[in-house]
């Protein structure tokens, strides 16, 4: 049976945080936990954009019990990381049933944002903003993750990570801005979602060989219309999207498979989740949690690698 919005359980005294969840698929997957009951905790950069959709979530989940929290967050600023955990603190959340890592930049123009690292201290922004400070996040959340039986941090990555060449690993002097002019909008995107998954794949590893009672799961959206497309500049991702229009979907649709990877019960959580569209190519279509995902994505070496870059970039060390 297709999973539908009717079909997403109460979600009463749930806890979630969703980054980036002022537009898109963000915010629908905002409004279908909210109107459950849970207690969503939207972690988005803008706060004047962001508040009059708080409001409205509020507003239509008054009868439920669930509620939509305001907190600022900019995932390309470490330090931003680190005063939002400490607001979560001081509001006293002392459970987190869901991580939910959606935003993202696409195909920006060359840029680079600060790392802690003295050894590489700029990293490109669109692997700061989609894998380090996410990365960096889940290690302030560990606490509370630890805290939460069965709790989920969901990496939403993109059809894009297939697009990444299998034989050739991470550009890395890209990454750490050391060659700016081998910088390619389009391939640095879909590392970055590469990177998503070697993320989710290395935290899964972590969290058994801890024996944490938590799930590192992945997601894509498929093709659901946002506003992050039409902000891409790239002349052959336009005649892309043009061409598969037709397969493509609403952004509810995208939170509604993001909404099923935060609620379908545990017992239907696979080996290796994948919560995606099933239908073309993963598209559009009714969320399935089995979707097909590139082999390299599973690469051990590669997911420990981008790890032990990613605490070195944060200076960090975690603790799982």
């Amino acid at each position: 049976m297709a999973f539908t919005i009717e079909g997403v359980p109460p979600q009463t005294g749930k806890v979630v945080i969703i980054t980036g969840a002022s537009s898109g698929i963000g915010l629908e997957a905002a409004r279908v936990l909210a109107k459950k009951g849970a207690h969503v905790i939207m972690a988005c950069r803008n706060l004047g954009k962001s508040q009059p959709l708080a409001d409205e979530i509020n507003s239509e989940c008054a009868e439920t019990g669930g509620k939509a929290t305001l907190v600022r967050l900019d995932t390309t600023d470490l330090d931003s990381i680190d005063s939002f955990s400490n607001e979560l603190q001081a509001a006293s959340i002392t459970q987190l049933d869901v991580l939910l890592l959606n935003a993202g930049i696409m195909m920006v123009q060359w840029a680079t944002r600060p790392s802690r690292s003295e050894l590489h201290p700029e990293i490109e922004s669109q692997m700061s903003c989609n894998v380090v400070g996410h990365f960096y996040l889940v290690q302030k959340m560990l606490p509370l993750i630890r805290s939460t039986p069965g709790a989920r941090v969901i990496t939403v990555s993109s059809l894009a990570a297939d697009q990444t060449n299998p034989t050739d690993s991470i550009n890395y002097d890209v990454f750490l801005a050391k060659t700016p002019e081998e910088y390619s909008k389009m391939n640095s995107y879909c590392e970055s979602k590469l990177s998503c998954l070697l993320l989710a794949h290395e935290l899964d590893r972590r969290f058994k060989q801890a024996n944490i009672d938590a799930f590192a799961i992945s997601a894509h959206p498929g093709y659901s219309r946002t506003s992050l497309q039409p902000r891409s500049d790239s002349f052959l991702f336009k005649i892309f999207l043009y061409a598969t229009l037709p397969f493509s979907m609403k952004a509810e649709g995208g939170g509604l498979v993001l909404s099923m990877a935060a609620t379908a019960d545990r017992s239907e959580i696979p080996p290796n989740p994948y919560f995606t569209p099933g239908g073309f190519q993963g598209l559009s279509g009714a969320p399935i949690a089995n979707g097909k995902m590139c082999a390299h994505a599973r690469d051990d070496a590669q997911a420990f690698k981008l790890w032990e870059t990613c605490e070195e970039l944060c200076a960090v060390t975690s603790d799982i």
